[in-house]
């Protein structure tokens, strides 16, 4: 756990209307990444995420956003990311939520059967659209809670594997903000021990959940 003090202004972020249940809703763009959704590497990226969601047979995020660094290079677009909505079937408080999900990501038999479920979901998805055998990942290797706060629960975990050959590490530092009828889940991707770090991600993160609320009330 780490403490960090923001000051975050409305007038450098940059908001996304999306249309989910009936509803509009403003999306923060994450400080230093912009939305690549309708480019070409942006669409395949959909896409893939898409179809390995449907892979698990989980209720999964409505995806709706694929973001990266507004520098990006499209030979290694890390880091990158996306962003989607749940709706929430319950009335909760974003306590209440970040309590459940800090007990969940305690119990490491259900960690673990997560994992191999979600391996083995976007394992069928690479292999679908790659034809070399060597594609293979392990998702949500050690994960951790490293904030919560009254506007969002952030979380960390490594998705290790083989890509093309190349031996790929990952790291996924993600945010998940509750409002009164959905929860805005934000995910950021990176190289590991590439910078932004992960503890930069989720101040990132933190910043922007403030803003997601903000924005909604």
């Amino acid at each position: 756990m780490f403490l960090l003090t923001f000051s975050v202004s409305k007038s450098f972020a940059e908001f996304k209307k999306v249309y989910f249940l009936g509803k509009n809703y403003n999306i923060s763009i994450p400080r230093g990444f912009c939305d690549i959704s309708n480019t070409v590497i942006g669409k395949f990226l959909f896409q893939h995420i898409e179809e390995s969601q449907k892979n698990t047979n989980l209720k999964a995020t409505k995806l709706k956003l694929i973001i990266a660094h507004c520098n990006y290079n499209e030979n290694n677009i890390y880091p990158w990311g996306y962003i989607g909505l749940l709706k929430k079937t319950k009335n909760f408080s974003q306590k209440t939520y970040n309590d459940v999900v800090s007990k969940l990501f305690d119990d490491k038999n259900l960690m673990n059967d997560l994992s191999e479920l979600t391996s083995k979901a976007v394992n069928k998805t690479m292999n679908k659209y790659f034809s070399e055998k060597k594609n293979g990942v392990n998702t949500l290797q050690t994960p951790e809670v490293l904030y919560k706060d009254e506007y969002s629960i952030i979380y960390r975990a490594m998705n290790t594997g083989m890509f093309e050959g190349e031996i790929v590490n990952e790291v996924v530092v993600s945010s998940s903000s509750v409002l009164t009828d959905v929860i805005i889940n934000t995910y950021l991707n990176n190289e590991l021990n590439k910078e932004p770090n992960s503890f930069s991600l989720a101040g990132v993160l933190i910043e922007n959940s403030k803003l997601n609320f903000e924005s909604n009330y």
